[in-house]
């Protein structure tokens, strides 16, 4: 199924695009409600990553325990969520011995390069890699290019493309790792051309203690347009304590060359916490990076913090609050706003009881530009479990994991740079299968929209990888927005595909005002109906007549009508056809 997001084809083409859409539920393997498969093969599938495929589909890659030893295995779905690569998967390497913790990039001409732990037997571990096509070929050979092989464990594998221009030759990779050659664990960097060839090996930090868990992106600079870019990184730091750690970052130029000193740059001098940092690139050689860190009044109050580095330098010793409301909070992720600052989401727990969503912008210049503390992106139902963030046209796409319905299920809510939720108030079902649903993974599909991909426990026997994409105003074939209160429902509209305007039918349980539009695929309000207005309880009627709040037909294509009465919304998508 093409993007929906995309300009739409002459009417007849455009109607069977309608009616298809209308129609039951395509077959199995493609984008129906709660999700594609991606490989529900016998055994485990854990530890998923996922990329654009630059068609608007995705490639995954997991750690798949079908048999012994656990390999790297990987599929990719088209922008129709249908596999393409053979069912269950391909094995990346041929090598011997178990493959674990995956982590993949884009290689920019519809492939994808992954790097992975390998198993390399007495002599430890060893972090290797290979590039796949977008017919799933292996391009490094058999086994893939070896990346690090030294004493100890070379481990915690990062990877991101360096960033050549296509016209030019095709993308290689700048892979991190950590490396207990010498010590607790030191960061190392290492690029690879298209061929698998090494380019340069350098370090990012050495130094007593740990240096990790760590984070990096490309730095989107380089000596010139034509050449590969270079890299930054953050991690969280034990040269001083392990148990007060340390925020540092450094950046390491397109030739490999430290930029920021032998053990990197200060970023927080003490109390962060023991997972990663997030970083985000917001312009050539300049990114921000978010952690969450103990207050100082009480080790059960932990802070959000955010600080620029590179460029014009710091926000401040330690950077800028972005939420210390008090209580825990964590998982913290970052996105650009496309205006040199990030949008920062974590998981909340202000309320002792319960977890929740919150999000907050934080401008070029360290300013929170929503309400203090972070917006609450989940409404009153509260998400329980981690929480990530993809991009999206104009903001970002936030994704949790959610037990309102008893099981865990995948929630999603997308957020422009305002602060304006675009979905439901509480967050939008991505899939309610039966049983339990965890680790969901955001990647852009490349259109505005989002490709969602979770491990699946709806086979009762074991984990499974499914995937859902979330297109600009909303995720396909889910059908009404459900209403957790049972208080709203809005029926479908009659008739749909519309030519010249259609009927909703709104049921409430109580009388109530009600706010009312209709959206377009991107997410603008195209035409508001109702604001505020108090209907009975009951039935009543919802009229839209075609047309846009400037009075105008609007042109054809895919709509969502959405309603609020009582901070509970629901909604309908509606199919408009030419005159």
């Amino acid at each position: 199924m093409p993007s929906k997001s995309r300009p739409f084809a002459p009417a007849a083409s455009f109607l069977g695009l309608l009616l298809a859409m209308l129609a039951a539920p395509p077959a199995a393997a493609q984008w129906v409600p709660d999700g594609a498969v991606v490989c529900t093969a016998a055994g485990e599938q854990l530890a998923h990553v996922a990329v654009p495929d630059g068609s608007g589909g995705v490639i995954v890659f997991w750690q798949d325990q079908r048999g012994l030893p656990t390999r790297v295995r990987a599929q990719r779905l088209n922008s129709a969520g249908v596999a393409q690569w053979s069912a269950g998967g391909i094995e990346v390497s041929s090598l011997a011995g178990a493959q674990t913790a995956p982590v993949a990039t884009v290689d920019a001409v519809g492939g994808a390069i992954v790097a992975w732990e390998q198993d390399a037997g007495a002599s430890g571990i060893d972090v290797w890699a290979q590039r796949l096509d977008a017919s799933g070929v292996r391009q490094w050979g058999a086994n893939g290019a070896i990346v690090s092989g030294s004493n100890g464990n070379q481990w915690r594998p990062l990877i991101v493309s360096d960033g050549r221009p296509v016209v030019v030759t095709t993308p290689g990779v700048i892979v991190a790792y950590e490396s207990t050659a010498l010590d607790a664990g030191d960061l190392y960097v290492t690029a690879l051309d298209a061929a698998g060839a090494l380019r340069w090996a350098t370090f990012a930090a050495v130094g007593s203690g740990r240096q990790g868990p760590a984070v990096m992106v490309n730095d989107g600079s380089g000596t010139s347009q034509l050449n590969p870019k270079g890299v930054l990184l953050a991690w969280r730091d034990e040269r001083v304590d392990t148990n007060e750690g340390e925020i540092y970052a450094q950046r390491v130029n397109s030739l490999g060359a430290p930029q920021w000193g032998g053990g990197g740059l200060q970023v927080c001098d003490s109390d962060a916490l023991s997972g990663p940092p997030s970083l985000v690139q917001v312009a050539a050689g300049v990114g921000i990076v978010a952690w969450s860190r103990f207050t100082g009044l009480s080790r059960s109050d932990i802070a959000i913090r955010a600080d620029r580095i590179g460029g014009a330098g710091s926000w401040g010793v330690n950077g800028v609050i972005v939420c210390d409301f008090g209580g825990r909070r964590g998982e913290v992720s970052l996105q650009r706003d496309g205006a040199f600052g990030a949008i920062v989401a974590w998981r909340d727990q202000r309320d002792f009881f319960k977890a929740q969503a919150y999000a907050q912008r934080v401008d070029q210049n360290g300013l929170n530009r929503w309400v203090d503390d972070g917006l609450r992106m989940g409404g009153d139902q509260a998400p329980e479990g981690m929480l990530v963030s993809g991009p999206a046209a104009g903001g970002a796409v936030l994704a949790w994991t959610d037990r309102r319905h008893g099981n865990s299920d995948v929630f999603a809510q997308r957020v422009d740079t305002t602060g304006t939720k675009l979905l439901n108030p509480w967050g939008m079902p991505v899939t309610r299968a039966a049983e339990h649903q965890f680790y969901p993974v955001v990647i852009g599909d490349g259109a505005g929209g989002a490709i969602l991909v979770w491990t699946d426990y709806r086979s009762l026997v074991d984990a499974d990888i499914y995937a859902q994409r979330l297109f600009d105003g909303g995720i396909v074939d889910v059908g009404p927005f459900p209403s957790p209160s049972g208080t709203l429902r809005l029926g479908a509209a009659v008739p749909n595909p519309l030519r010249a305007g259609c009927v909703l039918t709104l049921d409430l349980v109580v009388g109530s005002a009600v706010d009312a539009e209709v959206r377009s695929v991107t997410g603008r309000c195209v035409r508001t109906l109702l604001t505020g207005e108090e209907r009975p309880a009951g039935r009543s009627s919802l009229h839209w007549d075609g047309r846009d709040d400037h009075g105008g037909a609007v042109a054809p294509g895919l709509y969502f009508v959405r309603v609020v009465s009582g901070g509970v919304a629901a909604g309908q998508r509606v199919a408009v056809l030419a005159p």
